[in-house]
């Protein structure tokens, strides 16, 4: 078995980008207008995500993470039922925290990759 970042004839290409990801439901926390939530609420699941990582609330330190990590890289999901918890009314707040995100990543000289679909839906849509 070999280590790749031992071999001396190996290394990565150049702009190769090392980073972290994350999806919404994993890790923001009480998204309560998404169809996986509303399951989970239905189920009575064992482990439901709850607050799970609360990265809602902590986006700002999870930020200061992923860059003492030396990551150059974000890839991150927009959750549409924050963004439009009912069908046609969208919520500038989660607009702004989304952008927000953006800002503070870009500041941190982190590049960023949205994923608008990480297989949540809002509860009207399903």
């Amino acid at each position: 078995m070999y280590d790749v970042f031992s071999l001396p004839d190996f290394s990565f290409p150049k702009g190769f980008l090392w980073g972290s990801a994350s999806a919404g439901h994993q890790v923001e926390g009480d998204n309560i207008h998404s169809d996986a939530w509303h399951q989970e609420q239905k189920d009575k699941r064992e482990e439901p995500s709850g607050k799970a990582c609360d990265n809602w609330r902590l986006f700002r330190e999870d930020a200061q993470l992923v860059a003492s990590l030396g990551h150059h890289a974000y890839r991150y999901s927009v959750e549409w039922s924050r963004v439009e918890p009912e069908e046609g009314r969208f919520d500038r707040s989660a607009l702004d925290h989304y952008k927000e995100m953006s800002e503070l990543f870009k500041q941190l000289g982190i590049k960023t990759f949205v994923t608008l679909n990480h297989f949540t839906v809002p509860q009207w849509f399903a």
